[in-house]
């Protein structure tokens, strides 16, 4: 569950204080899915970099599951961005010269499992996001759709609590959005993971039981839909 309160990023640009997020509040229930949404340089972004703990908020605090990441040391941070955090990253973050087993595989070294166990669970990842015939083709030679599906199970392999996700469906033809789409909806209702994610597709935003809308680094709107994990 995370808990926001007050949370304001500013930064240094030269000699400026640019300040991408100003005093957002926000509540994401366990195992409930939140689509935030918002022009360029809205702060949707940042919002999710703090989520996942790879930035610390100038102030507010950002609790998950009662526990301020803004008080963590970069120690404790780290254990739980591996142990409980999943990220999909935009553009995927895959290493275009591994294959996709690979890449799957490799999100499970911090966890300092056994080549075998790793190797195995990479595999399952895979064949949950449709992925398994192609799991030894080079993530460079896949398919949009097909990086975007790798980077989900690369996420999902260590079997976090929550997933993050910037621009899943960014750069993909109709198709491949639909499919990518239909996908994070479909690990929505089977994982129950705790999921926000950042786009810009209406047709994913509306399928989330929750939509965020960020304007000048606040929470303009927050409209709640019935959830349907599968169906259009």
């Amino acid at each position: 569950m995370y808990h926001l309160t007050g949370v304001t990023k500013c930064y240094r640009s030269g000699g400026d204080a640019v300040q991408a997020l100003d005093g957002v509040a926000l509540y994401v229930e366990d195992g409930g899915a939140l689509v935030v949404q918002g022009a360029a340089g809205a702060g949707k972004s940042t919002l999710l970099r703090i989520l996942g703990g790879l930035e610390r908020p100038t102030r507010g605090s950002v609790e998950l599951d009662g526990t301020d990441l803004a008080t963590l040391t970069e120690c404790r941070l780290a254990r739980l961005r591996t142990e409980s955090i999943g990220m999909v990253p935009s553009g995927g973050g895959l290493a275009p010269g591994f294959t996709a087993r690979q890449n799957v595989a490799g999100a499970l070294l911090p966890l300092r499992l056994r080549p075998a166990d790793r190797w195995e669970l990479a595999g399952e990842a895979l064949r949950e996001v449709g992925m398994a015939e192609q799991q030894d083709a080079l993530a460079g030679e896949l398919a949009a759709g097909g990086r975007q599906r790798v980077a989900l199970a690369r996420a999902l392999v260590k079997r976090p609590t929550v997933l993050l996700a910037d621009q899943p469906t960014a750069g993909l033809d109709a198709a491949a959005r639909a499919e990518v789409a239909e996908l994070f909806v479909r690990v929505w209702g089977e994982r129950r993971l705790t999921c926000v994610v950042v786009t810009e597709d209406a047709a994913l935003a509306g399928r989330a039981p929750r939509l965020a809308t960020l304007a000048g680094g606040r929470v303009a709107a927050m409209v709640r839909y019935p959830f349907a994990a599968t169906g259009g």
